[in-house]
């Protein structure tokens, strides 16, 4: 069996880097140390370089003030949008709202159900999460990945791999893999997880059964579902949080972020099969988080991906010039509330950054260089120290002189 866990769940991404005592840092006189970090510090801060790491999640208030948009602003974004969908060779049904609106900026077709393709794989990450936070599973329970698990395609572990729940989770969403997803399935059972979905009211969300049945989606019940979590009411606060941050580790972005500003926070989930392809999720604009869903079908791979990545790009673009959304009681402009929080630095780091931060660190080496050799050479002479024979990292050949019996 392989066993794969995760180290150290709080840092949702690579594990630790560990420096070792014998590598270049440790090299330099210790007296030292403290002058070459501070340098090392200051090149890397040059420019306001974006930091890669995830972001925590922060959910919205309850909803308040009008559940619709206004009718001039809607006839504004159709009249952004519908070109697009026009002339898309392909079908798609769409759906653009706010989070905290029940009704949407713009759609296309919502409630026609499409093949989900792996979208249904947020259903079984809800399912899973409830089981976790009703204290039935842990994240790190074992999850064995079987034959009957892997697919011919899309499936990135071997069968007799195990998994935590966690790992599984996160091979499930931000990969899409199919064998983790579908040893989750497996393991929680598609009527349990066909009933969570109808008790948060998405009964257009569907999971297969059996292998006759289809997983099935609207555009409509995606973007409820992602309504629901970015507002905290698909769970606990604290385990909407849990999978906001996961989607916003997403690896698959080739259509929503492709053609978004960079550093732009997006929490989303793909999907893809024959014919099909969608993505869904909220990104985060400056007037507010925005939900958005395209579902593809009947176009070439690349050509839908396109589609959605121009469909998202003048969605973000329309929220961000709009004003704020507006309290109907009121009819005053509120800003709206971050859903997910924007990476500490959104710069890209420009020929000079990078000019700077290599000059520092190329005086702080001369200066660890100069200060080793004139420490070196009070100490021991010019010719260094003598290296002791049990410090020595060569390896030699040595003729085996033992008695053999």
């Amino acid at each position: 069996m392989l066993l794969k866990t995760r180290v150290g769940r709080q840092h949702h991404g690579e594990p630790e880097a560990r420096v070792s005592a014998r590598g270049s840092a440790g090299n330099a006189p210790r007296g030292h140390l403290p002058f070459l970090i501070l340098l090392i510090v200051v090149a890397s801060g040059c420019g306001g370089v974006r930091q890669n790491a995830s972001s925590a999640a922060v959910l919205l208030p309850a909803r308040h003030g009008s559940s619709e948009p206004a009718p001039s602003e809607r006839i504004l974004w159709a009249t952004s949008l519908q070109p697009l969908v026009a002339s898309f060779d392909g079908d798609a049904t769409v759906w653009i709202a706010r989070p905290d609106q029940a009704e949407p900026l713009f759609s296309v077709d919502p409630d026609r159900p499409v093949l989900a393709a792996s979208l249904y794989k947020l259903a079984v990450m809800l399912e899973v999460e409830r089981r976790v936070e009703a204290g039935g599973w842990s994240y790190e329970n074992p999850v064995v990945i079987r034959d009957e698990d892997v697919t011919i395609d899309g499936s990135n572990e071997f069968p007799g791999t195990v998994l935590t729940v966690d790992a599984a989770l996160e091979e499930m969403i931000t990969y899409s893999d199919n064998g983790s997803a579908l040893a989750l399935l497996r393991l929680v059972g598609a009527q349990r997880v066909n009933a969570t979905l109808g008790a948060a009211g998405l009964g257009n969300f569907h999971v297969a059964l059996n292998a006759d049945d289809d997983h099935t989606v609207t555009a409509r019940a995606v973007g409820t579902f992602f309504a629901l979590l970015g507002r905290g009411e698909l769970l606990s606060p604290a385990a909407s949080r849990r999978m906001l941050e996961r989607l916003q580790r997403q690896h698959i972005n080739d259509r929503m972020p492709a053609k978004l500003p960079a550093g732009t926070v997006v929490a989303h989930k793909t999907g893809d099969l024959v014919g099909y392809t969608h993505d869904g999720g909220i990104i985060q604009s400056s007037s507010g988080p925005l939900i958005f869903v395209a579902l593809t079908q009947d176009a070439p791979q690349d050509d839908a991906r396109q589609f959605i990545a121009q469909a998202a790009a003048l969605a973000y673009h329309g929220a961000s010039s709009a004003d704020p959304a507006t309290d109907a009681g009121s009819g005053t402009r509120t800003a709206a509330h971050l859903l997910v929080a924007p990476p500490a630095f959104t710069a890209a780091p420009g020929w000079r950054d990078w000019a700077g931060a290599g000059g520092l660190l190329l005086v702080a080496y001369g200066y660890a260089r100069t200060r080793r050799r004139r420490t070196w050479t009070s100490a021991y002479g010019s010719r260094g120290p003598v290296r002791r024979k049990a410090r020595s990292t060569k390896r030699m050949a040595v003729p085996d002189t033992r008695r053999r019996h």
